[in-house]
């Protein structure tokens, strides 16, 4: 398996197929005894999710034994760090959660910009903070899926538009596979009309456009809050333009 995603240019597999075969055994055991089927770090989460903490202990225990052993030298990896928990800690969720995160939000806003959508348009998924939306679980046959939470703050226009691109991203990115078989957005989402809330609903979001919320949430929130968000300018049209197919023909003004 490898070796085939080497074929397909991932430097992640160039560098596993280095590890000796009896370190590699190491990792994968950990990750079954962990009762994972496979290692997916759900990065669009909170790190401190249950699913997530399994994921960071299993990583924390191979990593350090591995490297103890010498299994990481080409990588030059000092024991000095290895044998502190927290720069482990700080480095493993540094990669998953700060860099995977941005680049499945990279790939979201560079969908819509080849695809023409305007820029005040495009600031609805910029981001984590306004794209993170759905939680690793499992389905009714034990297969791995993400179940999509709801998002009560956020306006239905917006949600609606983000879905249907979703769509139409997911459907471009299975169509590519041929071409790269490692690719980030291919995930089964499933939604559902009582889903749970999200975790992001409950958290002040890092920077968003005033049109991504719900107007009765919005106008529900301190004055400094809706300053804030007024800051950063309107990202769709007026209601009478609320046609999702408006929105990448309207004007600037």
């Amino acid at each position: 398996m490898a070796r085939d995603a080497v074929l397909s240019g991932s430097n992640i597999a160039k560098d596993i197929l280095r590890v000796k075969d009896t370190l590699q055994t190491v990792a994968f055991t950990a990750v079954l005894m962990a009762g994972l089927q496979y290692w997916c770090s759900d990065c669009l989460a909170l790190p401190d999710t249950p699913y997530n903490q399994v994921h960071e202990l299993v990583f924390l225990e191979t990593f350090r034994a591995i490297a103890v052993s010498t299994g990481f030298r080409f990588y030059e990896v000092l024991l000095s760090s290895v044998t502190n928990p927290q720069i482990l800690l700080d480095f493993y969720q540094m990669c998953v959660f700060d860099y995977m995160a941005g680049k499945l939000a990279l790939k979201w806003t560079g969908f819509l910009a080849e695809d023409k959508w305007p820029d005040r348009v495009i600031d609805l998924v910029r981001g984590p903070h306004c794209n993170s939306d759905d939680e690793s679980a499992s389905d009714s046959e034990g297969g791995h899926i993400h179940r999509v939470a709801k998002k009560g703050i956020r306006s239905e226009s917006a949600t609606l538009f983000i879905h249907a691109q979703e769509t139409r991203c997911l459907k471009n990115s299975q169509a590519k596979r041929g071409k790269r078989k490692v690719n980030l957005m291919e995930r089964t989402r499933v939604r559902s009309d009582n889903a749970e809330e999200s975790d992001i609903s409950f958290h002040i979001l890092k920077k968003a456009p005033i049109d991504w919320f719900d107007p009765a949430e919005f106008n529900d929130f301190p004055a400094s809050l809706r300053f804030k968000y007024g800051r950063y300018g309107v990202a769709l049209s007026l209601p009478e333009y609320h046609s999702c197919t408006d929105w990448k023909t309207m004007n600037k003004e």
